[in-house]
């Protein structure tokens, strides 16, 4: 391995190939890029370390390792990744040329998200092949007498007498005749020894460009030997001898001598040279002893060949796989249409393969919650928050004593007056439908329905950057979102109470385990704030304790408990409250270890009852491993589904069931959690709870909104046959769509059908298919069979009328192709032909793009009416 110098444009290099181990090994969406502030930092590294002079020679990776992996690697494993790329970054740059072309070979395979239709494949390769034949037709076929004129065009040199080679005018003069006297007599062969003098100068001309226009050579040949040039060359001595002198004249004004150089090859054939091919003296004792047209005569080298006509055919191939498209898709059609007719169907969803086609089907139904509870007590709660205003009434006994205390004088005091408090409350979202936002946001509707002032904002990836929210956005398509920064939140809701809502991951800085500095800073101007957050207490530690400290406020839980402890967590400065002294108390001690035990006892002591128990150990262990599609060893998987099972109980048959679905949806969430009884017995309870919904969204892939495979069939597998079966009622009862209608969370779930006919396919995009085991399997195999039978006949009729309109369409394109055999092609003869192809592929263009309007139009339609919210959302917040 070459040693490595690290400059400017390779340390570029090496974070961009960085970048693509993080995403190839699978990173969360959140660490797989290096962020700008990263780049920065590892430049003015750069510029640091080599203006002090402290670079190494010879190989400097370990060097600038140890330098840029404080400030580019996040994680252990990001720290190997960063190694990895200084290990490749020494190779070769440019890669081999075939190693190149696999690999932009696969890259787009890669990205083509789908097979082009075959009516698309039939007119490009129809396209293509007319403009390759147009192609070669136009640089490879020559005319006859292009093709006579190639014949030894080169002169030769005549040997003078001092044996040196000659320099005069006349030097090479008997091939040049020669050669335009078969070029006479081809010319005059081809109009069957019938041809004018206009005609053959013609001739002439097209075959030796050099010759000028026709119109002087015609006139140079009546001056030299002038008989009527509209009427054909006399079949006599005079017109043989008329041939010689046009052969003559042509040959004198190629070659730029006078017509008297070329005297003695006129008056004697015998000096021409033998040709096998052209015998110039026999070719002229036919013409002039010639009563009827001689046939035409035909030299291999001087046509163009017959197949070409026959070209066209050639379309038959492109059209015979178009005539024939969609076999295996018609007869798999037809096969489904059987099974829906003979059997009870049991929907399943799956993912859609690149290049699948069907039509799109809207899943929609509503759950039916159970209300929260004591939402209405803790709003009392908060509601109890008020701030001192100065009154407007007059406090008569209080002005009284005032006026005596001031011997005389009169003094009016009026009463205090308070008002309730506006909250301001900043959630955390990663993902449009994160699961704990959406719960968050329905507890914070339920305050609002009981009269608390509130207003909720989302913030991603932290809280500088705002968007306003509100309940309908957490289970709806979000619609034009209205952003605004830290500086805007303090002119919109400078006196309100600042509560925010997240973990605490996006708030420290993972290198340093501190806080981010404008939690301190840029947060000072809110007085009274508190961090809820959604982890367990028996999780709480020094990232806690941190966020604490660093945002001076105390912490609470996000639950509708923990909600009730904002009354207590920003009580007015002058009556401090139990978590703020807890949390000054603690700072008093001396190690960190004291500070975090004495702050989360006091804390724990003063907050609401915990009800929530610690996530599995599993979950923390395997990390990332989580979220990525590629499955931990077997040991690692049974060992989660069994702290899953046991952390969860019955919760765990909602987990399982929230995998059915491809993705994860919060509207889906809930409607399951509503239908779904607990370990699958009709008999027992609705699964859902607010305590187990709240455990739910604590797990990772219910906040990213993506549930790997392997998770998804080994929580299935996990369930039981009983629990299976209410499973698959329930996911029929929504593919039927008719689920009650009662409730608040209103489902949209956007579904596709396989249907040769309908749309193309995103891999991402949801299909719907149709199992069963009801129907008798003799009756099942002879439906099947039946329904095969005419899927492949109609396919076969369909092909056969397909391809003989092709047929057709190629017959006609050789009927109006010129006959090769009698070239020079006459002017127009092509014109048939073009306009034919034109019109041909100007029908191909318009059918493709009235397609592709049609398929826009109805997208564009779908798209439209799955994005439009329910009438009855409405607003949650201010």
């Amino acid at each position: 391995m070459a040693e490595l110098h690290l400059d400017p444009g390779t340390l570029i290099r090496l974070i961009g190939r960085y970048q693509e181990l993080r995403n190839r090994g699978g990173m969360g969406s959140m660490l797989y890029r290096v962020t700008p502030g990263q780049r920065i930092d590892a430049l003015q590294i750069y510029a640091t370390v080599c203006a002090a002079g402290a670079v190494p020679d010879g190989d400097q990776r370990e060097f600038w390792l140890s330098h840029l992996r404080p400030v580019l690697a996040e994680t252990r494993e990001a720290a190997e990744l960063l190694k990895e790329a200084f290990a490749d970054i020494g190779k070769p740059e440019t890669p081999p040329l075939k190693q190149r072309i696999a690999a932009a070979s696969v890259a787009t395979m890669t990205k083509l998200r789908r097979w082009p239709s075959a009516s698309t494949l039939a007119a490009v390769g129809t396209a293509l092949l007319l403009g390759a034949v147009i192609l070669w037709l136009s640089l490879t076929a020559q005319s006859p007498q292009r093709q006579a004129a190639s014949v030894d065009t080169t002169d030769a040199s005549v040997p003078a007498g001092n044996g040196a080679q000659s320099a005069l005018p006349d030097a090479g003069l008997k091939p040049r005749y020669e050669r335009f006297l078969k070029l006479t007599l081809v010319a005059a062969a081809r109009y069957g020894n019938e041809i004018t003098p206009y005609a053959l100068a013609a001739a002439l001309c097209g075959a030796a460009p050099e010759l000028g226009p026709p119109s002087y050579v015609l006139a140079e040949m009546m001056r030299v030997y002038p008989i009527d040039p509209a009427n054909s060359i006399p079949h006599s001595a005079l017109g043989a001898m008329a041939l010689r002198h046009y052969a003559a004249v042509a040959a004198a004004q190629s070659a730029g001598a006078s017509l008297t150089a070329f005297d003695d090859y006129i008056m004697d054939d015998w000096q021409i040279s033998p040709d096998p091919a052209i015998d110039s003296a026999a070719w002229l004792r036919d013409f002039q002893i010639a009563t009827n047209p001689l046939p035409p005569a035909t030299l291999a080298r001087e046509t163009w060949p017959s197949w070409l006509r026959y070209l066209p055919l050639l379309v038959l191939l492109p059209g015979s796989v178009f005539a024939f498209w969609g076999n295996s898709n018609k007869r798999r059609e037809a096969a489904a249409e059987a099974l829906r007719r003979t059997r009870v169907a049991h929907a399943t969803f799956r993912r859609a393969e690149a290049g699948a086609w069907g039509t799109s089907r809207i899943l929609q139904s509503f759950a039916a919650l159970p209300p929260l509870p004591s939402a209405s007590q803790t709003a009392r709660r908060l509601m109890r928050l008020r701030e001192p205003l100065p009154g407007s009434r007059l406090d008569l006994p209080r002005s009284v004593r005032a006026s005596l205390a001031s011997a005389g004088d009169v003094v009016t005091v009026m009463r205090d007056g308070s008002r309730a408090v506006d909250i301001v409350v900043l959630v955390h979202r990663r993902h449009r439908h994160d699961h704990e936002r959406a719960r968050v946001l329905r507890l914070l509707d339920a305050l609002s329905r009981s009269g608390v002032s509130l207003t909720a904002y989302d913030y991603a990836p932290d809280p500088r950057t705002l968007t306003a929210t509100s309940r309908a956005d957490a289970l709806n398509p979000r619609g034009r979102l209205r952003t605004l920064d830290l500086r805007g939140l303090r002119e919109l809701h400078g006196d309100s109470l600042l509560v925010i809502v997240s973990d605490g991951d996006e708030l420290i800085d993972p290198f340093s385990q501190q806080a981010h500095p404008f939690l301190a800073t840029e947060l000072a101007s809110w007085r009274r704030r508190m961090l809820l957050t959604p982890v367990p207490r028996g999780e709480w530690g020094e990232r806690e304790f941190r966020l604490a400290a660093a945002f001076d406020a105390p912490i609470g839980r996000a639950t509708m408990a923990g909600l009730g402890d904002l009354a207590l967590g920003l009580a007015p400065d002058e009556v401090q409250s139990g978590p703020r002294r807890a949390l000054d108390q603690a700072m008093r001690k001396a190690g960190l270890l004291d500070r975090i035990a004495t702050w989360s006892l006091l804390a724990g002591t003063l907050l609401a009852p915990e009800e929530t128990v610690p996530r599995p150990p599993s979950i923390e262990r395997l990390g990332l491993s989580l979220l990525q599609d590629l499955a931990p060893p077997d040991p690692e998987q049974k060992a989660l589904i069994e702290d899953l099972e046991t952390w969860l109980g019955h919760g765990f048959f909602w987990l399982a069931a929230c995998g059915v679905y491809p993705t994860l949806r919060v509207d889906l969430t809930l409607w399951l959690g509503a239908r779904l009884h607990r370990y699958g017995h009709p008999a027992n309870p609705i699964i859902f709870s607010e305590e187990l919904f709240a455990r739910l969204c604590l797990l990772p892939w219910l906040r990213v909104c993506h549930m790997p495979d392997w998770l998804r069939t080994a929580t299935f597998n996990a369930l039981s046959d009983r629990e299976k079966k209410m499973l698959r009622d329930v996911i029929d009862e929504l593919a039927a769509a008719n689920a009650g209608e009662s409730g608040e969370v209103r489902l949209g779930l956007q579904v596709w059908q396989a249907d040769w006919r309908g749309q193309p396919l995103a891999p991402d995009n949801v299909m719907i298919a149709f199992k069963s085991d009801a129907a008798p399997w003799d009756r099942l195999r002879q439906e099947e069979a039946t329904a095969a039978s005419d899927a492949q006949r109609t396919w076969l009729m369909r092909g056969l009328g397909r391809l003989v309109l092709i047929a057709a369409w190629a017959g006609v394109a050789v009927w109006l192709m010129p006959a090769f055999g009698a070239a020079p092609l006459p002017n127009g003869a092509w014109w048939p032909v073009l306009g034919f192809g034109a019109a041909t592929l100007a029908w191909f263009g318009t059918a493709f793009v009235v397609e592709r309007i049609r398929l826009w139009r109805r997208k564009h339609a779908e798209a439209a009416a799955d994005a439009a919210p329910p009438a009855s959302a409405a607003p949650a917040f201010k």
